[in-house]
């Protein structure tokens, strides 16, 4: 077997010189080795493909090869409150705190200072960006507009001082231990120029706040607002 391995690869070197001794044979070689590299890197992305469906846990996408169309899974309109409902029928749920202790101690705080002051402010808790604050129409591009508002509506406060006409003149922000990092430190800066550019003061409270000083802090921030959250 051995002899014969030996005499077939002879046959073939033999071959080869004879092939490149012309032009049209060195053409034809160089376009064998090409195709013949082609075929091997497509049966390694086949590989790479039959094994990345399980690594990644997408069992119901299976992808064979790149001439395999990809199928995408059916888009779920979740504004159909027929599906909503569908989803929660088929779960358990229950209650989260809206507020972790420290958070809890903060509110305590901003209500005793608000009740003190007898200002008529009212305190609010985990409030929606969106809710209280919007674009000006016609202050920008529609698109713009659109961008600004989806930039800031699925963020929250943590906690909003509103007058008694229920506008928003004071936001809290509580930065607990681990707070701090490259996304957070981005988000933070929207929510301090959009509530700037609202017109809205701004107060962060660290996580290793003392109570005395934060309830005085409080106090002196309610008393220099004016209803309308201009600082007086």
């Amino acid at each position: 077997m051995s002899a014969l391995y030996d005499d077939s690869w002879q046959v073939l070197l033999q071959a080869l010189g004879r092939l490149v001794t012309t032009p049209e044979g060195m053409i034809a070689l160089l376009t064998f080795v090409v195709v013949l590299s082609a075929a091997r890197q497509l049966k390694v992305q086949n590989k790479k493909l039959d094994r990345w469906p399980r690594r990644k846990g997408a069992a119901a996408l299976r992808l064979r090869s790149p001439s395999t169309p990809l199928v995408a899974m059916p888009t779920i309109d979740m504004t159909d409150p027929n599906k909503q409902f569908e989803y929660i029928s088929r779960v358990e749920f229950e209650p989260l705190p809206l507020l972790n202790k420290s958070e809890y101690r903060v509110l305590l705080h901003l209500e005793a200072a608000v009740k003190e002051v007898q200002s008529g402010f009212r305190v609010m808790a985990q409030t929606n960006m969106g809710e209280i604050i919007r674009p000006k129409r016609n202050s920008a591009a529609s698109r713009d507009l659109d961008g600004a508002f989806a930039s800031i509506n699925s963020k929250r406060l943590d906690f909003v001082v509103i007058n008694q006409r229920g506008f928003p003149v004071l936001a809290v922000e509580y930065h607990g231990r681990g707070h701090f990092h490259a996304k957070t430190f981005m988000r933070d800066a929207v929510k301090r120029e959009v509530l700037r550019k609202s017109n809205i003061q701004f107060l962060e409270i660290s996580a290793d706040f003392e109570s005395d000083e934060l309830l005085d802090t409080f106090r002196q921030r309610l008393r220099g607002l004016t209803d309308d959250g201009r600082v007086q």
